[in-house]
């Protein structure tokens, strides 16, 4: 019992220092998987109507292999959403009548991440900028005269 006294702060230490040490793990690989995340934004790999609708998804073991991490080891597992903070519109100004219509949006992509049974998520929130080109609602019904597959006009 005389022992006790002089083991406990070193154990205390030693458990605190790992779960240190494992937050620091969590970040970097947060930033990795969050990286494989808007590599996959960029390739348009995710529906808009996903990304306004707040449509959850899993972050799996093919997330995780693509982030560049070894899925056996990894304990962590969550979700992650993305949520639109802002969008502006670029329609057609002063009449003309441009084919394109410009669409900036200020996306969040929230990541959380639990471990075993705890209750409280990890949280990770990172923010990008999205500009997309669409066709005007009038051009798509007017399509007439766009090229055809192979480019050939009618």
């Amino acid at each position: 019992m005389c022992a006790l006294p002089l083991i406990y702060p070193h154990a205390f230490i030693y458990k605190q220092t790992k779960e240190f040490a494992e937050e620091v793990d969590l970040d970097r690989a947060a930033g990795l998987v969050y990286s494989s995340i808007l590599e996959r934004l960029y390739t348009n790999e995710f529906e808009w109507q996903q990304i306004y609708e707040n449509q959850s998804f899993p972050i799996d073991e093919e997330l995780v292999r693509r982030a560049g991490l070894n899925p056996e080891g990894f304990k962590w597992r969550g979700h992650f959403w993305f949520e639109i903070l802002k969008e502006k519109t670029n329609a057609t100004k002063n009449g003309n009548t441009d084919n394109n219509s410009v669409t900036v949006n200020l996306i969040a992509t929230h990541l959380d991440f639990t471990r075993g049974e705890q209750q409280k998520p990890f949280r990770y929130t990172y923010e990008a900028v999205i500009r997309r080109t669409l066709p005007n609602e009038g051009a798509r019904e007017t399509n007439e005269e766009a090229p055809r597959e192979g480019g050939q006009q009618k």
